[in-house]
């Protein structure tokens, strides 16, 4: 028989968890009031059981395959602000920095790029 909490209730099982962690997007808070449980309880249940902390991840992988996505796409269609985050984000080591991405120098930065598409095999494609 499963344990009760010191609310009285039976706390939800490994199960009920996985569902309530899909439906809310992996969003803990969200899962732990549709539980019934406080958040802090949710968390060290997902810590604590490899199964859910592996579901746990799976969903922030998926996000960031959109937030991938959709960044790329804000990309092509030539926004500076994502430009930007991804030049400072992903281009470091090539020298893209914070001091680098000025007013001054995104003109330049931006015809480069604009070259770089129209030679790009990606941009025949479009």
């Amino acid at each position: 028989m499963p344990r009760k909490n010191n609310s009285g209730k039976t706390p939800p099982t490994i199960e009920q968890i996985k569902d309530t962690l899909e439906k809310c997007a992996g969003y803990q808070n969200k899962a732990a009031i549709a539980l019934g449980v406080s958040t802090a309880w949710l968390s060290l249940k997902i810590n604590s059981t490899q199964e859910l902390k592996e579901l746990r991840d799976q969903i922030m992988e998926l996000k960031i395959d959109v937030a991938e996505e959709m960044l790329e796409q804000r990309i092509k269609d030539k926004s500076d602000t994502a430009l930007i985050f991804f030049l400072r984000t992903k281009a470091r080591h090539r020298g893209y920095s914070q001091d680098v991405l000025t007013e001054n120098n995104l003109s330049a930065i931006k015809e480069y790029l604009n070259m770089q598409r129209a030679q790009s095999p990606l941009a025949q494609d479009e």
